[in-house]
Protein backbone atom coordinates (compact mmCIF):
# COMPACT_ATOMS: atom_id res chain seq x y z
CA UNK A 1 0.00 0.00 0.00
CA UNK A 2 2.73 2.48 0.95
CA UNK A 3 4.67 2.01 -2.27
CA UNK A 4 1.50 2.45 -4.28
CA UNK A 5 0.90 5.71 -2.38
CA UNK A 6 4.51 6.83 -2.98
CA UNK A 7 4.16 6.15 -6.69
CA UNK A 8 0.62 7.53 -6.95
CA UNK A 9 0.08 10.43 -4.49
CA UNK A 10 -3.62 10.38 -5.35
CA UNK A 11 -4.05 6.85 -4.00
CA UNK A 12 -5.92 6.74 -0.68
CA UNK A 13 -5.98 3.31 0.99
CA UNK A 14 -9.04 2.33 2.96
CA UNK A 15 -7.02 1.58 6.10
CA UNK A 16 -3.52 0.82 7.33
CA UNK A 17 -4.42 -2.03 9.67
CA UNK A 18 -1.57 -4.46 10.25
CA UNK A 19 1.15 -2.17 8.94
CA UNK A 20 4.23 -1.32 10.96
CA UNK A 21 3.87 2.00 12.77
CA UNK A 22 6.23 4.05 10.53
CA UNK A 23 4.42 2.85 7.39
CA UNK A 24 1.02 3.53 8.89
CA UNK A 25 2.08 7.04 9.94
CA UNK A 26 3.26 7.88 6.42
CA UNK A 27 0.13 6.42 4.85
CA UNK A 28 -2.01 8.56 7.14
CA UNK A 29 -0.09 11.64 5.97
CA UNK A 30 2.02 12.08 9.11
CA UNK A 31 5.41 12.20 7.38
CA UNK A 32 7.04 13.86 10.43
CA UNK A 33 6.13 10.98 12.72
CA UNK A 34 7.06 8.41 10.11
CA UNK A 35 10.48 10.02 9.55
CA UNK A 36 11.09 10.24 13.30
CA UNK A 37 10.20 6.58 13.79
CA UNK A 38 12.42 5.46 10.91
CA UNK A 39 15.24 7.57 12.33
CA UNK A 40 14.82 6.01 15.77
CA UNK A 41 15.19 2.49 14.43
CA UNK A 42 18.15 3.40 12.22
CA UNK A 43 16.57 3.15 8.78
CA UNK A 44 17.88 6.27 6.97
CA UNK A 45 16.59 5.31 3.52
CA UNK A 46 13.04 4.88 4.77
CA UNK A 47 13.43 8.04 6.87
CA UNK A 48 14.39 9.96 3.74
CA UNK A 49 11.47 8.43 1.83
CA UNK A 50 9.08 9.75 4.49
CA UNK A 51 10.79 13.17 4.47
CA UNK A 52 10.18 13.45 0.72
CA UNK A 53 6.49 14.02 1.51
CA UNK A 54 7.28 16.98 3.73
CA UNK A 55 8.00 20.66 3.40
CA UNK A 56 11.09 22.23 1.83
CA UNK A 57 13.30 21.68 4.89
CA UNK A 58 12.25 18.02 5.04
CA UNK A 59 12.92 17.54 1.34
CA UNK A 60 16.37 19.08 1.71
CA UNK A 61 17.05 16.70 4.60
CA UNK A 62 15.84 13.78 2.47
CA UNK A 63 18.15 14.86 -0.35
CA UNK A 64 21.10 14.99 2.04
CA UNK A 65 20.31 11.53 3.41
CA UNK A 66 20.03 10.03 -0.08
CA UNK A 67 23.33 11.65 -1.09
CA UNK A 68 25.01 10.26 2.03
CA UNK A 69 23.64 6.80 1.25
CA UNK A 70 24.77 7.04 -2.39
CA UNK A 71 21.19 6.65 -3.61
CA UNK A 72 21.65 8.87 -6.66
CA UNK A 73 18.51 7.83 -8.54
CA UNK A 74 16.24 8.73 -5.62
CA UNK A 75 18.26 11.89 -4.89
CA UNK A 76 17.63 12.97 -8.49
CA UNK A 77 13.91 12.26 -8.05
CA UNK A 78 13.88 14.50 -4.96
CA UNK A 79 15.62 17.28 -6.92
CA UNK A 80 13.03 17.00 -9.70
CA UNK A 81 10.18 17.04 -7.18
CA UNK A 82 11.63 20.10 -5.46
CA UNK A 83 12.14 22.01 -8.72
CA UNK A 84 8.58 21.21 -9.85
CA UNK A 85 7.25 22.63 -6.60
CA UNK A 86 9.17 25.87 -7.13
CA UNK A 87 12.04 25.31 -4.70
CA UNK A 88 15.30 26.89 -5.84
CA UNK A 89 18.97 26.64 -4.89
CA UNK A 90 19.01 22.86 -5.00
CA UNK A 91 22.46 21.28 -4.91
CA UNK A 92 23.27 19.16 -7.95
CA UNK A 93 25.14 16.59 -5.90
CA UNK A 94 28.60 15.23 -6.45
CA UNK A 95 30.15 15.19 -9.91
CA UNK A 96 30.72 11.89 -11.68
CA UNK A 97 34.45 12.04 -10.90
CA UNK A 98 33.70 12.46 -7.19
CA UNK A 99 31.18 9.60 -7.21
CA UNK A 100 33.77 7.44 -9.00
CA UNK A 101 36.41 8.12 -6.33
CA UNK A 102 36.59 5.20 -3.93
CA UNK A 103 36.51 7.51 -0.88
CA UNK A 104 34.34 10.29 -2.35
CA UNK A 105 37.14 12.82 -2.82
CA UNK A 106 36.81 15.59 -5.39
CA UNK A 107 39.41 16.13 -8.10
CA UNK A 108 40.89 19.05 -6.16
CA UNK A 109 40.91 17.10 -2.89
CA UNK A 110 42.89 14.36 -4.66
CA UNK A 111 45.38 16.94 -5.92
CA UNK A 112 45.78 18.30 -2.40
CA UNK A 113 46.05 14.78 -0.95
CA UNK A 114 48.90 13.91 -3.31
CA UNK A 115 50.77 17.07 -2.29
CA UNK A 116 50.04 16.44 1.40
CA UNK A 117 51.45 12.94 0.91
CA UNK A 118 54.66 14.53 -0.41
CA UNK A 119 54.90 16.44 2.87
CA UNK A 120 54.13 19.91 1.49
CA UNK A 121 52.77 22.62 3.78
CA UNK A 122 49.53 24.47 3.02
CA UNK A 123 51.59 27.44 1.84
CA UNK A 124 53.58 25.26 -0.60
CA UNK A 125 50.44 23.48 -1.81
CA UNK A 126 48.80 26.86 -2.39
CA UNK A 127 51.73 28.00 -4.52
CA UNK A 128 51.73 24.72 -6.44
CA UNK A 129 47.99 24.89 -7.21
CA UNK A 130 47.77 28.68 -7.51
CA UNK A 131 45.14 29.00 -4.77
CA UNK A 132 45.18 30.62 -1.33
CA UNK A 133 46.51 28.80 1.74
CA UNK A 134 43.09 29.24 3.35
CA UNK A 135 41.48 27.42 0.41
CA UNK A 136 44.06 24.66 0.80
CA UNK A 137 43.13 24.37 4.47
CA UNK A 138 39.45 23.99 3.49
CA UNK A 139 40.34 21.21 1.03
CA UNK A 140 42.55 19.50 3.61
CA UNK A 141 39.78 19.64 6.23
CA UNK A 142 37.20 18.22 3.79
CA UNK A 143 39.60 15.50 2.65
CA UNK A 144 40.48 14.51 6.22
CA UNK A 145 36.81 14.44 7.19
CA UNK A 146 35.96 12.13 4.28
CA UNK A 147 38.90 9.88 5.13
CA UNK A 148 38.11 9.88 8.84
CA UNK A 149 41.65 11.08 9.54
CA UNK A 150 42.82 13.36 12.34
CA UNK A 151 46.23 14.23 10.87
CA UNK A 152 47.75 14.69 7.44
CA UNK A 153 49.94 11.63 7.97
CA UNK A 154 46.88 9.57 8.90
CA UNK A 155 45.06 10.84 5.78
CA UNK A 156 47.97 9.68 3.61
CA UNK A 157 47.95 6.27 5.31
CA UNK A 158 44.19 5.83 4.80
CA UNK A 159 44.50 6.82 1.14
CA UNK A 160 47.41 4.42 0.63
CA UNK A 161 45.49 1.57 2.29
CA UNK A 162 42.56 2.29 -0.05
CA UNK A 163 44.87 2.27 -3.08
CA UNK A 164 44.40 5.95 -3.93
CA UNK A 165 48.10 6.79 -3.64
Amino acid sequence: MLWRRRLDPGYRPADAIGLAEPYAAELSGDWRRSARLWGEIGAPFEQAMALMSGNEAAQREALQLFETLGAQAVANKVRTQMRRSGISNIANGPRATTRANLLGLTRREMQVLKLVDRGLSSKRIAAELDISPKTVDHHVAAMMDKLGAHTRVEASAVARDAGLL
